[in-house]
């Protein structure tokens, strides 16, 4: 009804312009939504229901009302179905009265990403056949070209993660899954395989004859670096030449960068790599005692976790 003293207005056009709208377009109206309160007198003009602004409350989606904190108490009635605009297109939503909703989150409203989906074992293909068009989108923080982040309810997801389609793509999930480890294990196995049957062989080198190699190769490296002011001789400090020289027997003189190459991209090469590396530096101290101290400390080193 009009507020006390107004005239009834007598045609459509009367009534918009006091004010006056339907149900149905306060709940299409931009901003909050709106909706009748309950036992409100409607204004009859031309056969159409009216109300004032002072008459309504708002009207919350499930979704609008758990972002909020809230939700739809159980047996509330849609006052109505909008459609709502999405990235993904108009998507119709039903509306209810804000007095209809509690405190409290509904989990079943929450919105998941596909990120989460594929983390509850759901697969792209899957989501696409059972999940269909998302509930909601929107734009990807990470770039446009990225495409829109699409957010599907948690509700749905759960009723679909019952059916039979679904419960048959876990099991051959499972199965596949069971067979990749099945296969990671025999290439582990090869790989070792492979370690446990190496033979290192290093040449025998007089100590003097080892020093002056080892130097050259040392400065030949530095020099390649632009680094020429490391020049190293063999009057330099032991310690020094130890390490040049057992690294020049280990990268010129066996068949250590060979076995890496041999390695590299196979499962099981980071354990691979160190078991190489310690196998060479044993036969190195066995062929060279006055050198073991060094290849001990490289052991040491490079299983702490710093390789020189």
């Amino acid at each position: 009804m009009p507020a006390t003293g107004e005239a009834i207005p007598k045609t459509r056009k009367e009534a918009e312009a006091t004010g006056l709208q339907t149900r149905e377009r306060w709940c299409r109206t931009r901003g909050p939504h709106m909706t009748p309160r309950r036992r409100q007198r409607a204004t009859v003009v031309e056969g159409q229901k009216y109300y004032r602004e002072d008459q309504c409350e708002e009207a919350l989606s499930k979704w609008e009302a758990n972002k909020r904190g809230m939700h739809v108490a159980r047996g509330a009635k849609p006052v109505a179905t909008i459609k709502v605009q999405t990235r993904s297109g108009f998507v119709p939503t039903e509306m209810f009265r804000i007095s209809d909703c509690r405190p409290g989150r509904d989990k079943s409203e929450e919105l998941i990403n596909v990120t989460r989906l594929l983390q509850r074992g759901w697969s792209k293909p899957l989501i696409a056949s059972l999940l269909g068009k998302p509930d909601d989108t929107y734009l990807n923080p990470h770039g446009a070209s990225s495409g829109d982040v699409k957010l599907y309810r948690l509700g749905r997801v759960m009723a679909a993660e019952t059916k039979p389609a679904f419960l048959a793509a876990q099991d051959g999930r499972d199965c596949r899954r069971a067979a990749a480890a099945r296969a990671v294990q025999t290439k582990r196995e090869k790989t070792q395989a492979y370690v446990d049957g190496l033979k290192i062989q290093v040449p025998k080198l007089t100590k003097r004859e080892l020093e002056e190699e080892a130097c050259n190769h040392y400065n030949f490296l530095q020099a390649e670096r632009g680094k020429f002011d490391q020049i190293a001789s063999t009057n330099a400090k032991r310690d020094f030449l130890d390490r040049i020289c057992v690294n020049y027997l280990r990268h010129a003189l066996t068949s250590y960068e060979s076995c890496l190459h041999k390695i590299s991209g196979k499962v099981g090469r980071s354990s691979a790599y160190l078991e190489i590396r310690e196998k060479v530096l044993e036969v190195i101290a066995e062929k060279y005692p006055y050198l073991e101290s060094e290849c001990e400390r490289q052991i040491a080193r490079m299983y702490e976790g710093d390789c020189c």
